[in-house]
């Protein structure tokens, strides 16, 4: 009897286990929709002179910019992101004649600002579909307007931006993204129906 019940609470111990590790399995989901929600574009307003222009194809989007003045221009995500997200992956084309890297800058709950260096090599001119990764974790310690920063991601994440900076790649080009996904054991509740597609 004594070997039954143990064979028992074995059993549950072992479903509890399967049904844990199953909630925060470790996913790569869609977090762009470009037909529906493809963003918006920025000239790095707060450093004046850069010119930006944005389109849609429904599969994709374009920025076309200069750089000759100010100091960034970028692609701004419409979706927030939620706790459980260490990463996001973008495949990019690189439309310029030069080398290209990118940055990224993102706000937390608390309107903290961080900024960091897309992980992956310089794009190639005409390169397509090359993989940046934006690491959570691998950021610059944020800066908080009207105040100091404690140092901590608090999630969700909004105002995620894609940037191409002076210095980081040519001066005048351009740049497209198809795919953005997102690495995420966050639960089903805290996504958009359609984070959830791929």
């Amino acid at each position: 009897m004594g070997l039954v019940s143990s064979s028992v609470a074995a059993f549950f111990a072992a479903s509890v286990l399967v049904t844990v590790a199953s909630a925060s399995e470790i996913r790569k989901v869609e977090l762009v929709d470009f037909a529906t929600k493809p963003g918006s574009f920025t000239n790095g307003g707060e450093f004046p002179g850069a010119v930006v222009k944005g389109s849609f194809d429904g599969a994709s989007v374009r920025v076309d910019y200069d750089l000759t003045k100010g100091a960034y221009v970028g692609w701004t995500l419409s979706e927030k992101i939620p706790e459980g997200t260490s990463a996001i992956d973008f495949r990019v084309t690189n439309c310029s004649n030069a080398d290209m890297g990118f940055g990224f800058k993102f706000t937390d709950a608390l309107n903290q600002h961080y900024h960091g260096k897309l992980v992956g090599k310089k794009a190639k001119p005409g390169e397509k579909g090359v993989l940046f990764t934006a690491i959570f974790d691998e950021h610059d310690k944020g800066w908080r307007q009207g105040g100091e920063t404690d140092g901590r991601v608090h999630y969700p994440i909004s105002n995620f931006t894609l940037m191409a900076c002076s210095g980081g790649g040519p001066l005048v080009g351009a740049f497209a993204v198809d795919s953005v996904k997102a690495v995420t054991v966050a639960d089903a509740s805290a996504l958009s129906d359609y984070f959830l597609s791929a």
